[in-house]
This record gives C-alpha cells, sequence and structure tokens, in this order.
C-alpha cells in the first residue's frame, strides 16, 4: 500500500521544459576558460551524460583510467545506487584526448 496515496501535484507547479544537450564546439568553448577545478566537473558531466546525483556521487574509486563506473547517487545526504539500472551497467569510456 501507497503510504502517499492523497499526494496531488499543486495546480500552480511549473510546466515541465525542454532539456537541450550543448554542442561540441559549446563544451569546448567553455572548457577553455574555465580554471582547471571546474573544467574538470564541467568535461566530466558533458562527456560522460551524468545526471547532477550521479556527478555528486562521483569517488576516485570509480574512474578507472579510461572507464568511469556510476556506483551511486547523491539527493541531499541521501546516498543511493544510480537512478537507473542502465546508469549502473555499462562503464563511460572516455576518448584520449592527449597533452
Amino acid at each position: 500500500m501507497n503510504p502517499v496515496q492523497d499526494a496531488r501535484i499543486p495546480r500552480n507547479a511549473r510546466e515541465a521544459r525542454e532539456t537541450f544537450a550543448y554542442s561540441l564546439a559549446q563544451i569546448y568553448r567553455v572548457l577553455n576558460i574555465l580554471p582547471l577545478l571546474p573544467k574538470a566537473v564541467i568535461a566530466t558531466a558533458s562527456f560522460a551524460g551524468l545526471r547532477e546525483g550521479e556527478l555528486r556521487g562521483l569517488e576516485w574509486a570509480d574512474y578507472t583510467g579510461d572507464s568511469l563506473n556510476v556506483n551511486r547517487s547523491i539527493w541531499k545526504s541521501f546516498v543511493n545506487g544510480p537512478k537507473t539500472r542502465a546508469s549502473a551497467q555499462a562503464p563511460k569510456r572516455f576518448p584520449s584526448f592527449g597533452n
């Protein structure tokens, strides 16, 4: 039995907005002007396609040198597994960018 059966979406709730993805050119333009730490976060989010909670849940042990495993998601102070089975299944592979 669902304990929140009488829950309703408020009438004044905002409508869902269309989502979009930045182009590769836009991502590289942003990365070129950022300092190292923000650049690492934006690059990881952009190229791995992680949700915000999955990005927050990353740990160094999740990175193997050429792939990233999504093992947890963090929302506020709650640590859970990834949102979907697909998020947890295959490691995210990264291209080699060279120096």
